[in-house]
């Protein structure tokens, strides 16, 4: 039985493939096109997916889609006339997208066409919050599991309160659009210079440098809890839902708030707080949540899904402080895996069949083996040496203890926003100057910008509080005190680690590394940070490598077997 799931045409286009109930191949569009964040039909992850099996479009039975085009559309009508006249712009602007939903099954005919008359594959739309609860539960060890989604909106819902059991996820509560806790964030973003639906993340480092504050008494005001796990908003302090996005808050936010920062304009002190007050917010909301839920469905274990599900501060919060005992967050949690959700709400849901696979670990994307790079190296007449693996990881250990940066590229790419150690740069925890040296001169990115650790598993008790095991890094961990001045570039201001924990079976060579680091330094971990420049997608190809590479302050480069060092092609 073979699925294939993909999601497009908001934003985070990505496919998946499922092969008799297991996930064997996904990808984001932006790994193969550039385009940071597409939402263009993903022509090339799909081309990939098939390809990695040596598939074509004919031997796929179902394909699933993240999206049912009618699903609440008299709901988006009545927001569009409610707003009239700014809405005209809106619907203007997002019509073709919304449009292309209700064809999106032609158009996928249209670019894999059959050697047959007729491809033989069935055509699933799966409901946009049921694709996010799936692509969580079902991946997940849980048999049966509270569920909850948060994002920006669905066909209407932007929150959605589950419960799943087995094959089947059975939805207790939703609340709709526009009353979302994901554009609530977005609008902050915006708000504080930053890129709305992108730069979510900076936000959240922000909130870490704030305090309390008037502007949680304000934020208070804004999100109202309400019986039964709800909340409302008071839309009079956006314009969001009105079409207007520029600026996403309404005059009177802007009047209590204060004036909307510039790009580049010198952060502030209510600008820490403000960002404060919101992740404060979304937790308060994400706690409220989850208390109905445990009240509901009696159970110990959650599941999270949705772009929310990117907060690892939420997600960490979830777990020190609602009722639940055991709490899964997933590499993707955001649209791109839906496309995961969807096949296998096709194939645990639809089909019945049941449920097989669990996310041990999220690499799924491209590989490249030692001859394709080896062929790049010559092609570029690039100086490289070829090391067997020992040597290679006791020589990449030396270095990055010497204080050298390294582009390390290996195996399949990790499907989801954040580098898990197989398209990362690593560096040296222990150096205090390394946090700016990485943020000024590799990253290109602002100075308050956080960086994570990947550690042994087995490791991560000796420096963190309760230290278990997070492949993912979509948790954070306090840093024992003891620990701390230890590895201060991983350290965030409030003493936290977003922390990828690392063991042999997960990934070996990623493992040996950073062995080899800990058998020179006495330290089990790394620096670990994604390998892109500031505002590209993290690199898919050996080429893609070099080129960052050379355009960064990048010391060594690690493709495979085979190291690259600056000094020799300069």
């Amino acid at each position: 039985m073979v699925i294939l799931g993909y999601n497009c045409y908001v934003f985070d286009s990505a496919a998946c493939l499922v092969v008799d109930g297991q996930v064997v191949a996904a990808v984001q569009e932006e790994r193969l096109t550039r385009k940071k964040g597409t939402g263009d039909f993903p022509e090339k992850a799909i081309q990939y997916c098939l390809d990695s099996q040596g598939l074509s479009i004919d031997d796929v039975d179902h394909v699933a889609f993240y999206w049912q085009p009618f699903l609440g559309i008299h709901h988006r009508f009545f927001q569009i006339f409610k707003n009239l006249p700014h809405s005209l712009k809106f619907w203007g602007s997002h019509s073709d997208k919304w449009l292309s939903m209700f064809s999106t099954e032609k158009e996928l005919r249209k670019r894999f066409p059959s050697k047959n008359k007729k491809a033989k594959f069935q055509f699933h739309n799966v409901p946009h919050h049921i694709a996010h609860g799936a692509g969580s539960f079902f991946i997940s060890p849980f048999e049966e599991s509270a569920i909850l989604v948060m994002d920006g909106s669905g066909e209407i819902t932007s929150t959605s309160l589950a419960r799943g059991k087995s094959d089947q996820i059975d939805i207790l509560k939703e609340i709709p659009f526009p009353h979302s806790m994901g554009y609530l964030y977005v609008s902050l973003t915006h708000y504080l210079g930053f890129k709305p639906d992108s730069d979510e993340y900076k936000v959240m480092a922000l909130a870490s440098m704030g305090e309390r504050s008037v502007y949680y008494d304000e934020f208070c005001k804004i999100v109202q809890l309400k019986e039964g796990g709800e909340y409302r908003f008071d839309l009079s302090y956006f314009n969001y839902q009105k079409g207007i996005k520029d600026p996403w808050v309404s005059q009177k936010f802007i009047d209590i708030m204060g004036p909307l920062r510039k790009k580049n304009e010198e952060l502030e002190k209510r600008h820490y707080d403000m960002a404060w007050a919101l992740q404060k917010r979304l937790e308060d909301v994400s706690l409220h949540c989850a208390d109905f839920l445990h009240q509901e469905t009696g159970l110990e274990t959650l599941s999270i899904g949705g772009g929310c599900g990117l907060n690892c501060v939420m997600n960490e919060v979830l777990r020190e402080k609602s009722s639940f005992k055991n709490i899964w967050a997933v590499p993707a949690p955001h649209d791109a895996g839906t496309s995961i959700g969807a096949a296998l709400w096709v194939q645990n849901h639809v089909l019945k069949k049941p449920r097989k696979y669990i996310m041990e670990n999220a690499y799924l994307g491209p590989s490249f083996g030692d001859k394709a790079i080896e062929s790049v190296l010559k092609n570029q007449s690039i100086p490289f040496t070829k090391l067997e693996d020992d040597k290679l990881f006791e020589s990449v250990a030396d270095l990055i203890a010497e204080g050298k940066v390294i582009g390390w590229f290996q195996g399949r790419s990790e499907f989801g926003p954040r580098a898990l150690g197989n398209r990362s740069l690593l560096a040296d925890p222990r150096r205090d100057d390394m946090k700016d040296i990485m943020n000024k001169k590799i990253k290109h990115r602002e100075a308050f910008r956080p960086f994570a650790p990947a550690c042994l598993e087995e490791k991560a008790k000796e420096y963190f509080i309760e230290g278990r095991k997070l492949p993912f890094m979509v948790f954070v961990l306090s840093a024992k005190k003891e620990m701390a001045s230890k590895i201060p570039a991983v350290v965030h201001t409030d003493g936290t680690s977003r922390v990828q924990t690392v063991n042999k079976t997960q990934n070996p060579r990623f493992y040996s590394l950073i062995s080899a680091f800990e058998k020179k330094t006495g330290v089990p971990m790394l620096l670990n940070t994604s390998f892109n420049d500031s505002g590209e997608p993290i690199v898919n190809t050996p080429g893609e490598a070099l080129r960052t590479f050379k355009a960064t302050n990048l010391d060594c480069l690690v493709l495979g077997s085979y190291l690259v060092l600056r000094k020799d092609i300069l």
